[in-house]
């Protein structure tokens, strides 16, 4: 009996330390951070590695890589692992496994997914349980299942769901229990409530809110407190508060002004500014979040200066660095970001080269070997 309980202690002491060999070998995961730019006219992505101290770009081997008919909106999975384009003119959504060392796209199987007429933006959820697609020409969201280890996206039961005339932005609440869409050709911005189990979307039609005219990018703070909507037609933002039990929106204050036909935004992680950029003059606006309210007043020294006709923004994730897509020189312009003032300045070597007409900008934060 002694030696039977000696083996078995032998045994385990012997499994105890293989353990802690297996985990000690185990190589620790490194971050790394990728930027990738869709183009309207080659129908591909530019994909660029970010240098995690400077922002600097350098394009990724094998970049530019194929996507559909007229690719604009692109989303990264919370996962980092996948990415996701809408393509307008081939009315789908092409998927992609993004790798985690060099940050090429590899297109999932399956893909492209069909999507509705115009695709246009699109967004994942927080939680990475599903995508959801804006389509332009359908006056319809497309809802996707994601599939966690494959990235394959399947239609939710019951999409497209309606939405109002030529939908164009949007952006879930930081839950994902909530979603937004602007509304570019009735001038409105839609609530939609989302089944966490299944995808469905449950329109608010109560809570839809006028905005200004042709409000197209939507950008929400990161607390999930309040809601900015960009207003191409008349060049402001809208500003709202968000009630967090409902989702329902308030204007917190009348429009701001912004540039001649602003286009994009993006709200900073640390929750103090939004960026927003502007076609007409080729600039970017900067503004302060009032806290408290969520009221916008402008950073000193904005309107900063882009490439011409802006129409995407991005922000890695520390809120260090800016990212803009310019659509009509072809082209990112990156800024570095003052986090006490909101300022931003040009990168050196700024801008970068990217396909014809960009369309869509997104940051992507990865972990591997």
């Amino acid at each position: 009996m002694q030696n039977t309980v000696k083996g078995i202690l032998l045994a385990a002491a012997v499994l105890g330390f293989a353990g802690c060999a297996s985990v000690a070998s185990r190589a620790p995961l490194t971050t790394r951070f990728f930027v990738y730019v869709t183009s309207t006219s080659s129908n591909n992505i530019s994909a660029f590695a970010m240098d995690a101290g400077s922002g600097a770009l350098t394009p990724i081997t094998g970049s530019p890589f194929t996507a559909g008919a007229t690719a604009r909106g692109l989303a990264v999975h919370p996962s980092g692992k996948f990415l996701y384009v809408a393509n307008t003119g081939s009315n789908n959504v092409s998927a992609y496994a993004i790798n985690a060392t060099t940050g090429a796209l590899t297109p999932i199987s399956g893909s492209p997914f069909a999507a509705g007429l115009g695709a246009w933006n699109i967004a994942a959820d927080p939680v990475g349980r599903f995508v959801f697609v804006t389509n332009y020409g359908g006056d319809s969201i497309s809802a996707f299942r994601v599939n966690s280890v494959t990235g394959e996206l399947a239609a939710v039961d019951g999409s497209p769901f309606a939405a109002g005339s030529n939908p164009a932005g949007i952006v879930s609440d930081p839950r994902g229990a909530f979603l937004y869409v602007t509304n570019n050709g009735s001038n409105t911005v839609s609530l939609y409530s989302v089944n966490g189990r299944t995808g469905s979307l449950t329109a608010a039609p109560s809570q839809v809110v006028d905005a200004g005219l042709y409000p197209a990018g939507v950008a929400g703070d990161p607390a999930g407190k309040y809601l900015y909507v960009v207003n191409n037609g008349s060049a402001t933002v809208s500003m709202y508060s968000i009630n967090p039990g409902t989702g329902g929106l308030t204007a917190s204050a009348p429009a701001i002004a912004a540039g001649p036909s602003p286009w994009g935004a993006v709200a900073a992680p640390s929750g103090k500014y939004v960026f927003v950029v502007n076609a007409g003059d080729a600039t970017v606006s900067a503004y302060e979040i009032t806290a408290g309210n969520g009221v916008l007043t402008p950073v000193p020294g904005s309107p900063f200066s882009a490439g011409s006709s802006p129409r995407t923004v991005a922000m890695d994730p520390s809120g260090s660095f800016l990212y803009v897509a310019n659509y009509g020189s072809g082209n990112v312009s990156a800024y570095s970001v003052d986090a006490a003032t909101g300022a931003i300045t040009a990168m050196e070597r700024s801008p970068f080269a990217a396909g014809t007409r960009p369309g869509g900008i997104a940051v992507a934060e990865v972990k591997g070997p």
